[in-house]
C-alpha cells in the first residue's frame, strides 16, 4: 500500500535525509550538530547527485550496493562507508515507521570491503621537533606547553584538548 498522502509518497531522497536528520536525530534523538553535519556531508558529496531528487521509495538495493561500491572505488575508508551505513539504514527504517516506503533496501545490505590504504605516519625526527616548538613558542606561546607536553608523553590530540587549566 501507498503512504496516505502524497507528500509523503513523492518526498525525495533530499528531502527525506534533510527531514531525518532535522527533525528526528537532532530533534527526537538528540545528535550532536557535528554528526549531523557528518551525515549531510556523506549524503551531499556521495548520494545526493545520483539519487537526491528521486523519489525515497523509488530507490532500491542494487541502488545502494552501487553507490556504496562508488565510495569503495574511491578509496574510502570502512569508517567513512560505515557513516554512510550509520545514517541511510537508520533513515529507511524511519521512512518504513512512516508508511514512505514498504521495504528498506538496507535490511539486507552488507559494507563492502574497504580499498583504503592508510597512510604511515611518521613522527618527526629531534631536531625537526625542536624546531616546531620553537616555532610554537614564537608565534602562540600559550599553546606551546601543550604542545611540548603532547611530544614528551605522545598524548593524542583528543587528550591534549581536553586538559583543563584548573
Amino acid at each position: 500500500s501507498l503512504p496516505a498522502s502524497k507528500p509523503d509518497r513523492d518526498i525525495t531522497v533530499d528531502e527525506a535525509v534533510e527531514q531525518f536528520l532535522t527533525e528526528h536525530l537532532q530533534g527526537e534523538r538528540g545528535r550532536e550538530q557535528i554528526t549531523i553535519e557528518d551525515y549531510r556531508g556523506v549524503h551531499t558529496k556521495w548520494f545526493a547527485p545520483e539519487i537526491g531528487t528521486r523519489r525515497l521509495r523509488d530507490i532500491d538495493e542494487a541502488t545502494i550496493d552501487r553507490l556504496f561500491g562508488q565510495m569503495r572505488q574511491a578509496g574510502l575508508s570502512s569508517s567513512r562507508m560505515n557513516s554512510a551505513r550509520n545514517l541511510y539504514g537508520p533513515l529507511f527504517r524511519w521512512a518504513k515507521r512512516r508508511g514512505i516506503v514498504q521495504r528498506s533496501p538496507m535490511a539486507e545490505f552488507q559494507l563492502p570491503t574497504s580499498l583504503h590504504v592508510e597512510r604511515e605516519h611518521r613522527a618527526p625526527e629531534v631536531d625537526q621537533l625542536c624546531c616546531y616548538l620553537a616555532a610554537a613558542l614564537a608565534f602562540v606561546p600559550d599553546v606551546a606547553p601543550v604542545l611540548t607536553l603532547g611530544a614528551v608523553t605522545g598524548m593524542r590530540r583528543g587528550e591534549l584538548v581536553s586538559i583543563r587549566r584548573s
